[in-house]
């Protein structure tokens, strides 16, 4: 099984990269490497993250890390997809969950 990605979360993940190592190009491929591991975490736990607060559904769950979380649809108990990558000053935006296919692939 595999964690299916949307388009935004691919790019948001790109635009996290590219901001991070304008400090430090090796810190920011080491951080994305751990939000994908992290993601991948779900394969075999899809339900692992918690509810996301503002949304209160409980298909749509979130991962933390540091300052930014992996918001998820998990669908009939199967491997979550990644719908949103966000700072945790950010809300999760519900339109999104109806609108955008997941993309499949990897960052």
């Amino acid at each position: 099984m595999k964690i299916f990605w949307t388009k935004e979360a691919l790019l948001r993940l790109q635009d996290i990269e590219e901001y991070i190592s304008r400090d430090n190009p090796i810190v920011a491929i080491e951080f994305i490497d751990k939000l994908i591991s992290l993601a991948e975490t779900l394969i075999d736990n899809p339900e692992k993250g918690r509810i996301v607060p503002e949304l209160s559904l409980e298909n749509i769950r979130e991962l933390l890390h540091k300052n930014y979380r992996i918001v998820y649809l998990v669908k009939l108990g199967k491997p979550a997809c990644g719908r949103q990558v966000c700072h945790t000053g950010r809300q999760a935006r519900p339109t999104r969950w109806r609108t955008s296919p997941p993309a499949t692939g990897r960052h």
